[in-house]
């Protein structure tokens, strides 16, 4: 199992199991233990991509999104039409002329 989706897979066939009796309780519980372990590595790794500036993580992850940091100590400052527009990481700001 490599990634989210396939983990939910997993539980709600788990759960199905548990509704037909093919899945004892126990067992289910077991599965349930080990899956909030990977949820927790997931977090995890969540909390380290943001620290890093990365837009992607194994386990989350998509294909043909771009693994690229996002910076967001740069600044970028440039002019336009109307008036100034700042980039400032995650906030953009236009001030009018």
């Amino acid at each position: 199992m490599s990634d989210i989706d396939k983990l939910r897979d997993h539980l709600f066939a788990t759960l199905d199991g548990i509704k037909a009796g093919t899945i004892d309780v126990e067992k289910a519980k077991a599965i349930n233990d080990v899956s909030q372990t990977i949820i927790n590595t997931a977090k995890a790794e969540i909390d380290f991509a943001r620290v890093n500036g990365s837009v992607d993580t194994k386990f989350f992850s998509r294909p043909g999104l771009p693994n690229h940091p996002a910076l967001p100590h740069e600044k970028e400052v440039k002019q336009t039409e109307t008036g100034t527009l700042t980039r400032d990481g995650n906030v953009t700001t236009h001030r009018m002329n």
